[in-house]
């Protein structure tokens, strides 16, 4: 049942360690019927690891919306579901995970969960480590999560895609008491997720 799933990042230009490594740390899962079929479930956590929401971006190609992320309250399609304990956009994604690595040095600020997938995974090995602010807003919870997480890494950059000038200074206006940077989307690269790997790992050098 996996196998579509792997195939997806796979394609996305993951190797078999870093989907293991994602898939570990992460604590990613799917679907395969229901409101979620043929979604990679992206769980969020609060830095303890107590469950506060997902959400599931769709494998297929043409399906809309990319993201189903769970809600505070009851869905039309999903009456009886269960809903989130906290907003996704209140949170950052991989708390857990940004606790607890052992070589903090770099904290990149990304917009979508696979952009900050795709950092973390090529970036762990040199201490480089991004978190997804779930939209091109930041609300206090999350500046106050992030000048906590400052006490562990070294330096902290916002990478949004580059065509998003006007948001990207008033995000950096609204992140500026956590010393955070502007960095600047490598040629011919439309976001994050979508860097190839030597892409994210050149940029990752960049910052040490």
């Amino acid at each position: 049942f996996a196998r579509p799933f792997i195939s997806y990042l796979e394609q996305r230009g993951y190797r078999k360690a870093q989907i293991e490594w994602l898939a570990k740390e992460y604590k990613l899962q799917y679907a395969t019927q229901g409101l979620y079929a043929y979604r990679l479930i992206i769980p969020i956590y609060d830095r303890y690891g107590e469950l506060l929401s997902w959400t599931a971006r769709t494998i297929r190609k043409d399906e809309q919306p990319r993201y189903r992320t769970l809600r505070m309250i009851s869905s039309e399609r999903d009456p009886d579901g269960p809903i989130a304990w906290l907003a996704a956009n209140n949170t950052i994604l991989g708390l857990p995970l940004l606790w607890s690595v052992s070589n903090p040095k770099a904290l990149v600020l990304v917009e979508g969960p696979f952009d900050a997938l795709k950092v973390s995974a090529f970036g762990q090995s040199l201490g480089v480590y991004a978190a997804s602010l779930f939209g091109l807003n930041v609300y206090p919870s999350q500046v106050a999560e992030i000048q906590e997480l400052m006490g562990r890494f070294e330096s902290c950059y916002l990478l949004i895609d580059e065509d998003a000038e006007l948001q990207r200074l008033r995000l950096l206006q609204a992140l500026g008491s956590t010393g955070c940077k502007a960095l600047k989307m490598p040629v011919n690269s439309d976001d994050p997720g979508a860097m190839s790997g030597a892409e994210v790992v050149e940029l990752c050098l960049s910052l040490l």
